[in-house]
């Protein structure tokens, strides 16, 4: 009697585990972020800057960027494009992006005239 009982509870968490399989861990990794340039890549405070790139949330508030550490203010944003004003008192540097959860670096600096 009590043999039964264990197989019954052991076939939901089969079903669970199953369940999870390699096609999820995939999906997920799909979604992270990629940069793939900035334009223009110079400018000064208050310089509108498009961040191109895939993976990106389209919800401005889930996107945070820095320049050299500064935040900047992120104006527009969608799955393949973040605008950006560049903020007051930035130096010339990466641009940092946290979008979904991960964050990305650009491989090349913004610098500011």
């Amino acid at each position: 009697m009590f043999k039964i009982k264990i197989v019954y509870l052991l076939i939901p968490l089969l079903a669970f585990f199953s369940a999870c399989s390699k096609s999820d861990e995939t999906e997920n990794a799909a979604a992270v972020p990629t940069l793939t340039n900035f334009i223009p890549d110079n400018g000064s405070a208050g310089t509108s800057v498009v961040l191109n790139g895939k993976n990106f949330s389209t919800t401005i508030a889930s996107n945070a960027v820095s320049i050299d550490g500064i935040e900047a203010l992120v104006t527009k944003a969608s799955s393949a494009q973040l605008t950006i004003t560049v903020p007051d008192s930035v130096h010339t540097g990466k641009i940092v992006i946290i979008s979904n959860g991960s964050s990305i670096t650009s491989a090349t600096v913004f610098t500011v005239n």
